[in-house]
């Protein structure tokens, strides 16, 4: 039937195994996808998808400003979370020292500039400090003592006078 139909090329069947990418879409469009995995295009991060909705003559879209107003939102809240989830790190300060200048005759001038807490990552740490907590809780059973569950601290206002 190959030879009737004029085919010149071997279909590959199930049981030869499968076809890759390059053979099936052809060399140069796996190149492509795999340079621009490699490569940042800034060029396409720049684009903004496009909607289209009906509008009344004389009225103004409603979808781009209320997607503007969630982009604006979601940075808000994730920056909100980000600093509810610092201040949970008690022991970590928050604001930047002064730079530090150190000057020493016949040596490189050094200066140290405080960053803060600028590469913590918050959420390791709190897992970090809560597994410390369980580990010394695991000791002091292991020693004898009796561990009772931390009480919760009462406000000022809610005490009575």
């Amino acid at each position: 039937m190959e030879y009737a139909l004029g085919v010149t090329e071997k279909q590959t069947s199930m049981r030869t195994g499968r076809r890759t990418g390059g053979q099936e879409l052809g060399e140069d469009t796996v190149e492509a996808d795999e340079l621009s995995e490699a490569t940042k295009d800034f060029a396409r991060a720049r684009y903004q998808r496009m909607f289209w909705e009906p509008v009344v003559e004389g009225k103004n879209p409603i979808l781009p400003t209320s997607l503007a107003r969630a982009a604006v939102d979601g940075v808000n809240s994730k920056q909100s979370e980000e600093t509810a989830l610092l201040k949970r790190l008690r022991h970590l300060k928050s604001e930047t020292e002064p730079d530090v200048v150190l000057e020493r005759p016949g040596r490189p001038t050094i200066r140290f500039v405080d960053v803060g807490v600028k590469f913590v990552d918050v959420k390791d740490r709190l897992k970090r400090v809560k597994a410390a907590k369980r580990r010394s809780v695991l000791k002091r059973r292991r020693r004898g003592g009796h561990v009772s569950p931390p009480e919760p601290q009462a406000d000022a206002a809610s005490v009575p006078a």
